[in-house]
């Protein structure tokens, strides 16, 4: 006995005791689905980027390395654009605003101008003060405070834009801290100042806490939509109430056992998962329209509930719960991605896939036994014959491939061939602030900043050697000289600029001791001087205890994925030139990880998708018993990737988090309809139809339900075009795009292909 039959068999006993047993069947999709639905609230956002590499990639290893040393690169960086910076009024805001955001809850440190360190030397020691006291700002001292802020390299660009018109706030979180927490908590106290239009946040953080209240509201926002959408396709499509109750309620239990999982396992949702509960609404359909469908067709032939339910299992249940299993092993190729929120999805994903084929073989036979929704879809006199059922339209098109099979395979390969051009010219894009559209809040924030204060990225260069060496700190300040030189580039800061300014201070603040001193003793001298002077906590952010290991902390624009590339290209080449034998540099910090995330995606995309069209192959192969049906089966597939690849490189549109998925959707997707069509041609053939008629029959059938679900998921993908996040919108367009191609090309590329095998290998 083949696997069809056997499937069959057991799919056909199986519908009998469902059908038999309706009630206690429902009862315990409900208490499955409460179950899952108990875990579904405490299911948590994270959008970190550093989450998004494995533990064990280098790259990460070395951040959290620097991170453990020097503490954390993510900071919050606040702008407050006043006429006047250096007024009693303003500087004594500054003071309070300082105060009051370093008593926020996860706020570590908080750097202005009023905390601001300043540096006297006298009588053999060193003094370090701040530069307003926290009692208040006394105004005969503002001349000297605004001399001393223009003057300091360290601090003009940091606590003050570069053209004078804003103070800066640089707020670093605590290890742990709540991105969304914090921020929030700062918006609440910008909110309450006179001229809260005044501020503008930016920084890692900032972008994070956006992302999760972005992804909120669009869970809110889209899922109703998608919903009510799906709805009124479904009432078109099957003009039936039980038809748009019916496929709804599956995903909706299915989305609930899916979600429920995620939380139950401690899995947090990313921006990519944000679009999970909208894709399994529209994905999770596909099952019940082929049921209902075929379930309409056959209450023309049976009056009673039951057996036209037992009749559709047996004819399309095999179809259904193997068109499932390729859709989810699609899915689940994105598990062997190395970027962990593409793999989380693709696993939960595939697991909703699976849901949604349980929920459908048990609840609708379930439901179907015990309600009749469809009187209207009976047979009458004047109806149809069973074996002409399905749409006029369909089975024109069914002919038009029967007479023109060449003419498609060659349309189709010049169009392959202008996507392969397009695809040469396809962008990945990791910067999560681009996600965001152009007049965003954040995104007009971030401007503002990379504008005035050199930028709002951060890299962080790691030095290793002898840090009281005046050769090693001579090159570190000939590398910031060399990387401030880079269009993006606006600051650095490293031990060696500390250095400097503690000499100068020794030499009455004359300008010309702004250097390095002589010698490693004079060197350490300088530094014990400063951790004896007093608050000496800025030093353990830029080298640690043994003054063997320091970090340069180098703010950047915020720049593409392509320019980082770059930039960071550049830094590279720049470090090994300068640092020579003297002392090692590496490179990490949150735009570096942007910059490996960026490589691991197109790896990821290639294996995943690999991985995905050769699964695909072998299992088509082994349900058909056929290495033809097999090889067959990728073609519509390959066609839908290679047309959506070329497009976005033609229409300048990047590989993203989002987009990266439209590769494993594709084929996800995609894969249903082709199975459906070869297993109703092959029982055309075995009926004894030729191979002609076989295809206007399963393009007359069962491209009727292809055209239903195509449309059905095209339109409910098509709902994310309203996400606030520009990729997600992006990928929403893609995946309507490429529900149409995939219908299309396995209604006239597939039929095409079968057709001129048939016609080698049993020429008339």
């Amino acid at each position: 006995m083949n696997l069809n039959r056997a499937l069959t068999k057991r799919l056909e006993e199986f519908s009998m005791l469902i059908t038999s047993f309706p009630k206690t069947t429902i009862a315990i999709v409900l208490v499955v689905t409460i179950f899952f639905g108990f875990w579904v609230p405490g299911l948590e956002i994270d959008n970190s980027v550093d989450d998004m590499l494995p533990g064990s990639h280098p790259a990460k290893e070395l951040y959290d390395e620097v991170t453990e040393t020097f503490g954390g690169t993510g900071k919050v960086i606040v702008a407050y654009r006043r006429k006047k910076i250096f007024s009693e009024e303003t500087l004594s805001r500054i003071n309070r605003l300082s105060q009051e955001f370093s008593r926020v809850e996860g706020v570590k440190d908080v750097k202005s101008i009023a905390n601001a360190r300043k540096m006297e030397g006298g009588g053999g020691g060193l003094k370090v003060t701040r530069l307003v006291p926290e009692a208040g700002v006394n105004p005969q001292d503002i001349p000297e405070i605004k001399k001393y802020v223009e003057g300091s390299p360290s601090l003009r660009g940091t606590v003050l834009s570069t053209d004078g018109k804003y103070a800066g706030f640089l707020i670093e979180l605590s290890e742990g801290a709540s991105d969304s927490g914090v921020y929030s908590d700062l918006e609440s106290i910008v909110e309450e100042q006179d001229d809260p239009e005044d501020f503008y946040l930016a920084g890692g953080p900032a972008v994070n806490a956006e992302m999760t209240s972005s992804m909120k509201s669009d869970i809110v926002t889209l899922v109703p939509i998608v919903v009510g959408v799906l709805a009124l396709v479904l009432y078109l499509t099957l003009r039936t109430v039980g038809g748009v109750y019916i496929p709804l309620s599956v995903v909706v239990l299915s989305t609930v056992w899916t979600l429920g999982l995620m939380a139950l396992t401690g899995t947090e949702m990313s921006m990519i998962s944000t679009t999970l509960p909208v894709m399994l609404i529209a994905i999770g359909v596909a099952d019940a329209i082929h049921i209902l469908n075929d379930y309409y067709h056959r209450l023309q032939k049976e009056e009673k509930l039951k057996e036209p339910v037992d009749s559709v299992i047996k004819h399309i249940g095999t179809a259904i719960v193997l068109t499932s299993v390729t859709t989810a092993v699609g899915f689940l190729s994105l598990t062997t991605s190395p970027v962990s929120q593409v793999g989380e999805f693709g696993l939960f994903i595939g697991f909703g896939v699976i849901a949604a084929l349980v929920v459908s073989v048990t609840w609708i036979p379930a439901l179907l036994a015990l309600t009749d929704h469809a009187e209207g879809k009976r047979s009458s006199s004047t109806e149809k014959k069973s074996g002409e059922e399905g749409s006029e339209i369909l089975a024109g098109l069914g002919r038009f491939v029967v007479d023109n099979r060449t003419t498609i395979l060659i349309v189709g390969i010049l169009i392959l061939g202008l996507a392969a051009y397009g695809a040469t010219l396809l962008t990945v894009e990791t910067n999560t602030l681009r996600f965001f559209r152009p007049n965003s809040e954040v995104r007009r924030s971030t401007e503002v900043i990379d504008d005035s204060f050199g930028g709002s990225e951060n890299l962080s260069i790691l030095i290793e050697g002898d840090l009281k060496d005046p050769k090693v700190l001579k090159g570190v300040l000939e590398l910031q000289s060399r990387l401030e030189e880079m269009e993006q580039v606006g600051y650095s800061l490293s031990i060696a600029n500390l250095v400097v300014e503690i000499n100068k201070a020794l030499h009455d603040n004359d300008p010309a001791a702004r250097k390095i001193p002589y010698s490693r003793n004079a060197v350490a001298q300088e530094l014990l001087l400063y951790e004896m002077s007093g608050d000496s906590s800025d030093l353990g952010s830029l080298v640690n205890n043994s003054y063997e290991k320091a970090r340069i902390n180098v703010r950047t624009s915020s720049v593409s994925s392509n320019k980082l590339a770059e930039v960071i290209a550049r830094v590279e080449d720049e470090t090994k030139e300068i640092a020579g034998d003297s002392f090692d540099v590496q490179v990490t910090g949150s735009s570096y990880l942007f910059k490996v995330l960026t490589d691991l995606l197109v790896r990821g995309q290639i294996v995943s998708l690999s991985i995905a069209l050769f699964a695909v192959a072998v299992i088509v192969g082994l349900i058909f018993l056929s290495v033809k049906y097999g090889l067959l089966s990728i073609i519509p597939l390959g066609f839908t990737i290679a047309v959506n690849f070329g497009l976005m490189g033609l229409l300048g549109i990047p590989l993203d988090n989002a987009t990266t998925m439209l590769a494993s959707i594709a084929i996800g997707i995609g894969v249903d309809y082709t199975i459906h069509f070869i297993s109703r041609y092959r029982l055309e053939l075995n009926s004894g139809e030729s191979p002609a008629t076989a295809v206007e029959a399963a393009t007359r059938t069962t491209g009727q339900a292809i055209f239903f679900n195509s449309v059905a998921v095209a339109v409910g993908f098509g709902v994310l075009l309203a996400s606030s996040f520009t990729p997600i919108a992006t990928l929403g367009a893609l995946v309507a795009l490429t529900m149409v191609l995939s219908a299309g090309s396995a209604l006239t590329l597939l039929p095409a292909a079968l057709l001129w095998t048939e016609s080698r290998t049993k020429p008339n």
